[in-house]
């Protein structure tokens, strides 16, 4: 069997299911390989808290979509495909590959406190709908940053200065061959 999944363009570069931006989107490659063998995905909590006063200044963006313009005062920002991001489960449980949408969130800056508890609630999946959390589905959203420092997004793991403004679903944009029926090997 063929199956199709929706790719997205972020500028002019394909990403299968994430485009990341503000101060966190670095956490994954300042996380030292040393600790991550050691302490798994844990240690990417741990990378944060050298960086946390960085994180929580935010950044200021402006979006642009058919469905919402606003500017916010952000602390970081996803546009996925996949409802599991930077490692977890339920970061945008609606998402799927396959919906021909692109699916919008973000973290706007709160206090400390709030921003303690947005993130257990993100890992509770409890996070849409909270007043700190904004989320749309959208086929195309420009996102322009206010400062330089908020230009550097990452892009499926991996991390370009520059944001792309303008990003947009490609559906059904790659074709898998997936078998029919699948074997046990014993």
């Amino acid at each position: 069997d063929i199956q199709s999944v929706d790719l997205g363009l972020a500028g002019n570069r394909y990403f299968h299911y994430v485009v990341t931006g503000g101060a966190m989107s670095s956490i994954s490659h300042t996380t030292s390989q040393q600790l991550k063998n050691w302490f798994g995905q844990s240690a990417y909590y741990l990378s944060v808290i050298p960086q946390l006063s960085k994180m929580l200044e935010g950044m200021n963006i402006r979006i642009e979509s058919n469905e919402l313009e606003t500017e916010e005062d952000a602390l970081l920002y996803f546009v996925a495909r996949s409802p599991l991001v930077a490692g977890f489960a339920h970061l945008i449980p609606s998402a799927k590959v396959n919906d021909g949408m692109l699916h919008v969130l973000i973290l706007r800056k709160t206090n400390l406190l709030s921003s303690a508890a947005l993130f257990r609630d993100i890992l509770h999946g409890t996070h849409i709908g909270r007043s700190d959390v904004l989320y749309f589905q959208t086929k195309r959203v420009y996102i322009k940053p206010f400062n330089t420092l908020s230009a550097q997004v990452g892009i499926d793991g991996e991390l370009f200065d520059g944001a792309p403004r303008s990003i947009e679903v490609v559906p059904n944009g790659q074709l898998f061959l997936v078998p029919k029926k699948q074997f046990i090997v014993a």
